[in-house]
């Protein structure tokens, strides 16, 4: 049976368990796993029309793929196989996706070849859902710790999770387990003034805003993470140590400010955000001189993110925060929120 022949017969499988799913190809990718296959076997399937491939050796990926490109440069290359910490940049130069991404090492490897101006393939999450000793992956209750340090610590996200449930056990098991532990998300439907529904915001500033937390306003429904875009390159943001589970609140040490009663939409106000350690007067004048000091005692700076356009931060709702005094021009952005 020829390439030609066994691909269009894996085609009709996949595309008949689908059609009892109520389910269409186009929702789905098939990677053609290519190592240890010849150039010329590629190609027959490549003039097939498919165009997703995998591998697991770099070398390998050297010696067939930049060739194959000059003729086919709209491959999608994924690398599937454990990744070598010194093996990570040549990964990143020739691949398209990364499938193994397993420990904080390489994220940290990937977030500094970003910081130099490479664009990084897309990436996914390796988690070890069958917790077997002979697999590689992060540990399923790991999950959400890690892709919060890769977003706030590192500024890097993932397309998805990547995951192989053990040989001969039914996957249905694993993949609803995973779902478990990540849970479900929407997007938060916010209210205009007239009830209409909308799901994000356009925020336009000529100067800095004050320490706050944005978790939104109806306690039995809070937003999870808010989902930050910069559309212009100008200021940055500033996240503390500190965390708020309430509502949507400004910090502020004025009395009067203090008294400030909330109508609906509107931010509370509270100093429950103080502490005993001044703070540092370098840091204050360097990126907070819009605010009293005296409202920063006790809080310590945990990352500052810097607007580029093109990016995406992806934050947890209960992280206090605050623009930084560096507006030189007007920033401008779009804020989305999930809940769960």
């Amino acid at each position: 049976m020829s390439i030609a022949d066994q691909y269009h017969r894996v085609q009709d499988a996949i595309d008949n368990k689908l059609s009892s799913l109520s389910r269409n190809f186009s929702d789905i990718e098939l990677i053609a796993v290519s190592k240890k296959q010849s150039k010329e076997k590629i190609i027959e399937l490549l003039e097939c029309g498919h165009r997703s491939f995998g591998e697991n050796q770099i070398q390998e990926i050297e010696s067939k793929w930049p060739a194959i490109k000059e003729n086919f440069p709209d491959v999608n290359l994924s690398f599937i196989g454990s990744i070598q910490s010194r093996k990570v940049k040549k990964i990143c130069e020739l691949c398209d996706v990364i499938h193994s991404v397993d420990r904080e090492k390489i994220v940290k490897l990937i977030s500094e070849l970003k910081s130099q101006g490479m664009n990084i393939p897309k990436l996914f999450l390796q988690v070890n859902i069958g917790l077997e000793s002979q697999k590689s992956g992060i540990h399923p209750n790991e999950v959400k710790d890690f892709i919060e340090i890769s977003l706030n610590k590192y500024h890097i996200s993932f397309e998805g999770l990547m995951c192989l449930p053990p040989e001969g056990k039914d996957p249905k098991e694993y993949f609803d387990k995973l779902k478990d532990i990540l849970g479900d998300f929407k997007m938060d439907t916010l209210k205009s003034s007239s009830g209409e529904d909308y799901y994000g915001l356009f925020h336009e500033s000529f100067a800095p805003l004050p320490i706050h937390v944005d978790s939104g306003f109806d306690e039995d429904n809070i937003i999870y993470k808010q989902v930050i875009t910069p559309l212009a390159p100008v200021g940055d943001t500033i996240f503390f140590k500190k965390r708020w589970y309430g509502r949507s609140t400004t910090f502020t040490v004025d009395p009067e400010e203090l008294k400030f009663i909330p109508k609906e939409g509107q931010n509370d106000r509270s100093n429950a955000h103080l502490g005993e350690k001044e703070f540092d007067k370098e840091l204050h004048k360097k990126h907070l001189a819009h605010i009293d000091i005296n409202n920063l005692k006790g809080m310590e700076i945990e990352f500052i993110y810097e607007w580029k356009l093109g990016e995406t931060l992806i934050v947890d709702r209960t992280h206090i925060h605050c623009a930084s005094s560096r507006i030189n021009n007007k920033k401008l952005g779009l804020t989305t929120f999930t809940k769960k």
